[in-house]
Formats: structure tokens, C-alpha cells, sequence
């Protein structure tokens, strides 16, 4: 654990409201580094060098920065970022957007290793089931409990967010009215598809069918 995780065990549940659908309780919660999205059991899905996940489509909208390195007044690079990150900016009265979407069944959880955490960092879910939820910076920080939101150029959080088993279908970032919304190594826990699941249930039986004959074996020997 790096110096920029102090208090990474924190988490705070947040009991919000989706607009036309019940309410959603997400909890927020640090994980750690850039690479801790694996002991949460997540897969990454997009890491702005090249590589988006089959099953996944991304979506973007000017003003965004998608490199490496710091532009002063703009945005920052997060410490431990091991290659591009993308940096959803809001310049000249205008708010970019960045937007990752399941092509299918969805995803319960949703994490990304986010630098220089301000207050007016969004990130929307939009529900598989109808409505959505927003959280701001001060939500995402439970208030500043888990991380200051002062734009701190030198701290860089692994930030999860679960659906307390919810499935969301997309969710979209944003900085609004102000500087920018940096992020990389974007992760999510996937809803198996139908397919997926039919295969899951029919190596149970197979498995379970073959335990059948082992015992019987077993019984007339």
C-alpha cells in the first residue's frame, strides 16, 4: 500500500434515491492502488491504452484529454498511473462527458483509480432497470471522510463503487462547471450473460451427476 492510501479500509453507504426506480444503496469505498481492482474481484474493462473489453462500448464528448503527463490549469496525471488516463474537463462553458456501457447483462460494482479529487467530479449511473444516480465529489469522498477533495494534484485513489447487487447498465463522468475529472484502469464485476449461466447450471448437473455414480460405485463394491 502506497502513501496515497492512508485510511483505505474506510467506506461509507449511501442510500440514494434513483430517479423512477427504487432506491439504490451504493457503497463507496477505497481499495488501494491502481492494480486493486483484482483482489476486489473485478476485471478491467478499460484502460486508455488501446484496450476495451469485448461486451463494452465507450463513449466520449469534447472537452476530454485522453495521454500522459500534466498540462498546468488543466489537468494532472494520477500518481501511479501506468500509462494514458483520460481527463473529462469542462473548459469554455462547455462539460465533456466520458461514458462506458454493458452491451450486456451489466455490472454490479464499478471502480476507477482517480487522481486529484474535487468536489465537482460526477459519475452518473444509469440503472438497467430505468432511472439513475449521481454522485458528486463530495458524495463520492462521504463528505471528505475517505479522501480531501481539494484537487491535490499528489493523491490517487482506487475508488469502488457497489450496487449492493444492483445491476447498472452504464455510467458516465463528469466535471461540471470546473477543471477536470481524471481517471484510468476503469474495472467493473460483470453480470454473467444468459449463455454464461446456462453453461454454470449445466456443469452443476454434470458435476453433480458424476458424484451420483461415484457413490453408487462405491455402495455395490
Amino acid at each position: 500500500m502506497n502513501k496515497y492510501m492512508k485510511g483505505a479500509a474506510a467506506a461509507a453507504v449511501l442510500s440514494l434515491a434513483a430517479a423512477g426506480s427504487a432506491n439504490a444503496a451504493v457503497t463507496v469505498s477505497i481499495l488501494g492502488d491502481y492494480n486493486s481492482y483484482a483482489s476486489a474481484g473485478q476485471t478491467i474493462v478499460q484502460d486508455f491504452d488501446g484496450f476495451l473489453a469485448p461486451g463494452y462500448s465507450f463513449s466520449s464528448s469534447a472537452p476530454i484529454y485522453v495521454g500522459t503527463g500534466s498540462s498546468s490549469g488543466n489537468y494532472a496525471e494520477p500518481p501511479g498511473t501506468p500509462g494514458q488516463y483520460i481527463a473529462v474537463q469542462s473548459a469554455g462553458g462547455v462539460d465533456g462527458s466520458a461514458t462506458l456501457t454493458s452491451l450486456g447483462g451489466g455490472f454490479t460494482a464499478f471502480s476507477l483509480f482517480m487522481g486529484s479529487p474535487d468536489t465537482y467530479n460526477y459519475i452518473t449511473i444509469n440503472w438497467a432497470g430505468g432511472g439513475s444516480t449521481t454522485l458528486d465529489g463530495n458524495a463520492l469522498s462521504n463528505g471528505g471522510t475517505l479522501f480531501t477533495t481539494t484537487g491535490d494534484q499528489s493523491l490517487a485513489y482506487r475508488v469502488n463503487l457497489d450496487f449492493g447487487g444492483q445491476r447498472a447498465q452504464s455510467v458516465m463522468l463528469q466535471s461540471i462547471g470546473s477543471n477536470a475529472f481524471e481517471s484510468d484502469g476503469w474495472a467493473v464485476s460483470a453480470v454473467p450473460e444468459p449463455a454464461t449461466w446456462a453453461m454454470m447450471i449445466a456443469g452443476f448437473g454434470l458435476a453433480g451427476a458424476a458424484i451420483r455414480r461415484r457413490r453408487t460405485t462405491f455402495a455395490v463394491a
